[in-house]
């Protein structure tokens, strides 16, 4: 299984891509955002998104819907209002990891799990 991470808090990058690789998950790139072609290239199966820092986080959602039909995209997001929420489901979005969320709820909402 291969993972993009589109994460702008580099701080950050490096705990997601060890999460991912402890449960398997190769981790492709971790970046700012990355152009259609390319996506359709790394044909990633998770896409892991930083909705806070975007600038349009739902029309980065429907294209990554549109170029990635089959992956599985969470959006991480340290706050939002439910309507957000619901258009983030219909613009593309499979699982939403909120403030409150540990590194065990990512690993269940993506369906990942240690490797033994």
């Amino acid at each position: 299984m291969r993972a993009l991470i589109i994460e702008p808090q580099r701080l950050f990058t490096p705990f997601l891509a060890g999460v991912l690789e402890e449960r398997g998950v190769a981790v492709l790139a971790t970046t700012l955002a990355l152009d259609r072609d390319q996506l359709a290239l790394a044909r990633p199966e998770i896409v892991l998104i930083d909705a806070d820092h975007l600038p349009s986080p739902l029309m980065a959602l429907a294209d990554l819907r549109s170029a990635l039909p089959s992956a599985r995209i969470a959006v991480v997001y340290a706050w939002a209002e439910a309507a957000w929420l619901v258009l983030a489901r219909a613009f593309g979005a499979d699982v939403l990891i909120g403030p409150g969320a540990d590194e065990e709820r990512l690993v269940l909402e993506l369906g990942l799990r240690r490797r033994t």
